[in-house]
């Protein structure tokens, strides 16, 4: 959905919505679509984003677009556009996080996806990143009175000791709001190599990010850790496995799988 109304406002045009192409196909596949639809508005209302990024298909369809001609990160860079869906993000977490955290606002914040679950050295190795990776950069941000806290999954090759023998603040398997949440009100976010992190990390009013390469493209003025796209983009096939969703058949049929709605733009 930011894809695409990205890609609106790039030809000054509106974004309407997003059509499923499931909802038009057996019924335990609109019962799928209605789910993702509930699951999106959930989303939106807790980025503040639904009035910029309405979630249902509109009853007029003539300029449908699919998401092969919009889903290019190009279009999250323009400046406008970002700027606008930035700043109603980050008033409205801001303001949410106000009223129900007992941290105070000035407390220097740090925020890290560690992305487990079925990503490990084995099944998904392309997209893993160790637990040193994350603590390595960590203690580079980290302040004396720093808050840190880290979102991972209960389901984890490496175990979490280290980060919780330093302190930090460890949540797992939390609700995609929180977390999003979290990540867009912080001062430094530590990325995975995971979409899931870089929807948040587009709105995030973090002044340091955090990004290791992967098929999405940073945006200006996250930091790339010395080294590291140096040596993933000397391997000509690194990228290109990585936008196929590894090299097993498993992780390819998964991509597919996840391919995102199509949308309407008008």
């Amino acid at each position: 959905m930011l894809y695409a109304s990205a890609f609106a406002a790039s030809i000054d045009r509106q974004y309407c919505g997003a059509c499923d192409a499931a909802s038009v196909g057996t019924i335990l596949l609109q019962v799928s679509a209605q789910q993702a639809r509930l699951d999106r508005a959930r989303l939106l209302a807790a980025t503040g984003l639904q009035t910029v990024l309405p979630s249902d298909c509109p009853p007029v369809t003539e300029c449908y677009t699919p998401s092969r001609v919009y889903r290019h990160d190009k279009y999250l860079r323009r400046p406008t556009w970002l700027s606008t869906v930035r700043s109603i993000a980050q008033r409205h977490v801001a303001t949410h996080r106000r009223h129900s955290s007992t941290r105070s606002a000035q407390q220097h914040r740090i925020v890290v996806h560690i992305r487990r679950g079925d990503v490990n050295p084995h099944s998904h190795p392309e997209r893993y990143l160790p637990n040193s990776y994350y603590l390595e950069h960590i203690q580079k941000y980290r302040r004396n009175t720093s808050e840190v806290i880290i979102f991972s999954e209960a389901v984890s090759h490496e175990r979490f000791d280290a980060f919780l023998s330093l302190g930090y603040d460890l949540r797992l398997d939390t609700l995609t709001q929180e977390v999003w949440q979290h990540a867009i009100d912080c001062d430094v976010f530590i990325m995975s190599m995971s979409s899931f992190s870089y929807v948040p990390a587009t709105l995030s009013r973090a002044t340091v990010v955090v990004y290791h390469p992967f098929w999405h493209a940073p945006l200006d003025g996250w930091t790339t850790p010395a080294g590291h796209f140096e040596a993933f983009a000397e391997d000509a096939g690194y990228m290109g496995r990585l936008r196929e969703g590894g090299t097993d058949k498993h992780s390819k049929k998964k991509r597919r799988r996840e391919e995102p709605a199509e949308d309407v733009v008008t």
